[in-house]
C-alpha cells in the first residue's frame, strides 16, 4: 500500500506491517497487531475525553496510524476507566 510518501508492506510475520523508506527500501517502522480491545470506543467518546485533547487522533481530519501516550493506550484498552470531559 502506498500512502503519501510511505510504502507499507505486509510481507513479515502474520499481523505485522512494515513501513519502507521509498529512497532506501529499508524498513523504518513496524506495526504488530496486539490484543483485541475489550470494548469499542467511538471517536465521539475519544474527542470528549481531555486525555486526547492534544492527540493527532482527534486533531487530524481523518483517522490514521497515530502515536498514543501510555495513558491513552490504557484508556482505549479498557485499563483506565472514567471519562475526563474536555474543557470547552
Amino acid at each position: 500500500m502506498i500512502a503519501g510518501d510511505a510504502v507499507w508492506v505486509t510481507n513479515g510475520p502474520k499481523g505485522t506491517v512494515h513501513r519502507l523508506d521509498p529512497k532506501t527500501n529499508k524498513v523504518v517502522a513496524a506495526i504488530a497487531v496486539g490484543k483485541l480491545l475489550l470494548r469499542s470506543v467511538s471517536l465521539e467518546h475519544i474527542k470528549a475525553d481531555k486525555l486526547f485533547a492534544t492527540s493527532p487522533l482527534v486533531r487530524m481530519g481523518r483517522l490514521s496510524v497515530v502515536p498514543l501516550t501510555e495513558a491513552q493506550y490504557r484508556f482505549l484498552a479498557g485499563e483506565l476507566t472514567g471519562a475526563r470531559k474536555a474543557s470547552a
